[in-house]
């Protein structure tokens, strides 16, 4: 008998949303994540309405909202600094629901806390450095100097876009070449709108804004460049932003 139904390689969004899942439904889930605190990146921290809806149905809408989310109400996007008017996306799209922003970080240790409270075992610090496939697959564990083999029904390969399970289990990848690059600002400490999120469009490129909680406010931007994450507080942030891009951005 293997000794755990389901193994989640990875204890982010993904991989705890599958074990909290699983194990309220009765599966003994083991999640290994590497990090022993979750870092903050440039990564997803707004969720589209039809996101929002799955949230709802797989069961961890609860968990997000009540600790880290925040639904705006609102998007406006701009075209050369110009509003082209406020759109109610839950009145406008087929979900009928507001997208939801949160805070990536504490997102993720939400999720992986409700994981262990529906009992799933919850492994941090703790790297995967083999898995083989077969009946049943094994994976092989390295923490504090020591290796363990385990084994599962079914390995849940949730370690991001480098998966070095995707990787080991045989999976072809195929990469579309790079069109777009994110780099971001996240802002703290500053009054910004907390009704509405705000995309700005000029020439090729895009901006947008979006509280994830009160004082709160990530602009990433899609540019050609590398990606990097900066934090500022309040005017600084503002004018931070500003010289990041091009005068003509200004009014945006």
């Amino acid at each position: 008998m293997p000794d755990f139904d389901i193994i989640s390689v990875g204890g982010g969004l993904g991989g705890a949303s599958v074990a909290k899942a699983m194990a309220e439904r009765g599966a003994r889930v083991l999640v290994t994540e590497r990090e022993a605190k979750f870092k903050d990146r440039v990564r997803g921290e707004w969720l589209a309405p039809w996101g929002v809806a799955e949230a709802r149905e797989l069961g961890i809408y609860e968990t997000l909202i009540s600790d880290c989310g925040y639904h705006p109400t609102g998007w406006d996007t701009r075209l050369a600094g110009n509003s082209i008017g406020l759109r109610d996306l839950a009145a406008t799209t087929k979900p009928a629901v507001h997208p939801m922003t949160f805070f990536h970080p504490r997102a993720q240790e939400a999720l992986l806390e409700a994981a262990e409270t529906a009992r799933a075992e919850v492994r941090r610090g703790v790297r995967v450095s083999a898995l083989q496939p077969g009946g049943p697959p094994r994976v092989t564990l390295e923490a504090n100097g020591r290796s363990e083999s385990l084994t599962a029904r079914l390995v849940v390969g949730a370690d991001g876009r480098g998966s070095m399970v995707r990787k080991w289990g045989g999976f072809d990848s195929k990469d579309d070449p790079d069109q777009q690059w994110l780099a971001g600002i996240l802002i703290e400490n500053t009054a910004a709108p907390m009704d509405y999120s705000v995309g700005c469009v000029q020439s090729l490129r895009f901006a947008y804004s979006a509280n994830v909680s009160s004082g709160r406010s990530p602009g990433p931007l899609l540019l050609r460049g590398a990606q990097q994450r900066t934090r500022h507080d309040g005017r600084e942030g503002r004018d931070a932003l500003h010289r990041g891009v091009d005068q003509d951005w200004d009014e945006c």
